[in-house]
């Protein structure tokens, strides 16, 4: 993603919108944005999107990468990788979202996975 860039947002749960990248600000495992509304030109200032490696700002996810490319979400596992035993005992943790998570740019989509052995 640069500037310039049009990308869907979907503000509070609204309808998805065309919008222009304006800003992008990196911070640590986040990306800040400032989006302006290509048909009205409201200006959308400081939407955090999570990187898309790490999950939210209250956990880290254990391997699992999503990517949005148009309206279409990729989620990567590596099935060599384990994570040691879950709460349970009864199971190996292989990836986890760590709990819910919005998919990045379409946060009004939740996702939580799991996978195990």
């Amino acid at each position: 993603m640069k500037i310039g860039d049009t990308i869907k947002y979907s503000p509070l749960g609204y309808r998805e919108i065309d919008c222009e990248v304006m800003s992008i600000i990196p911070f640590g495992n986040f990306t800040i944005l400032d989006l302006r509304d290509k048909e009205f030109g409201t200006m959308f200032e400081g939407i955090l999107l999570t990187d898309k490696k790490t999950g939210e700002e209250n956990g880290e996810m254990k391997n699992v990468t999503l990517e949005v490319k148009g309206n279409t979400l990729t989620i990567t596992v590596n099935l060599d990788k384990t994570f040691g035993p879950s709460n349970s005992k009864k199971t190996t943790i292989v990836a986890s979202t760590e709990g819910n998570i919005g998919v990045p740019g379409h946060e009004q989509i939740r996702l939580g996975l799991n996978v195990y052995k």
